[in-house]
């Protein structure tokens, strides 16, 4: 009679249906963009991230160095606006300068023509045309 210890063992049944090794503490996995580690508790294996749960204060740090950081955006965005706007007047400046030089400074420092033309009296035609409009529109004539 053959003796048993030379029937090959039956293999292990698969774990976790894939027939991968059996999950040990200290194993890491990556997940979602999240390493994970092995940890044992309780007799049973639970997946924590690396560096440990966050509490409550490191979520709070976190919030308040992600508004330091915008806040220090926006002031460094605010500084380059002023800076920009701040040239920007500098060359106009210069070319008003330039342009008062060879044009001479009515030119370069006027607005335009806001000031108003010569006033020019109404003729008398015109007055008396616009009095008898008025006294026909009173009397209820047809335009």
């Amino acid at each position: 009679e053959e003796s048993d210890a030379s029937v090959p063992a039956a293999p292990a049944p698969p774990r976790h249906g894939k027939g991968g090794p059996k999950t040990k503490p200290g194993d890491m996995r990556e997940m979602g963009g999240v390493d994970l580690v092995a940890v044992e508790r309780e007799g049973r294996i639970i997946w924590e991230p690396v560096g440990g749960i966050q509490s409550d204060a490191s979520r709070a740090e976190q919030r308040r160095a992600a508004a330091e950081e915008a806040r220090w955006v926006a002031q460094r965005d605010a500084a380059i606006r002023e800076a920009r706007v701040a040239e920007a007047r500098a060359v106009e400046r210069k070319q008003k300068a330039r342009t008062a030089a060879l044009l001479g400074a009515d030119a370069a420092y006027s607005r335009g023509p806001t000031a108003r033309g010569p006033l020019v009296p109404v003729p008398q035609l015109l007055l008396s045309t616009r009095e008898e409009e008025a006294a026909a529109r009173k009397a209820g004539m047809p335009a």
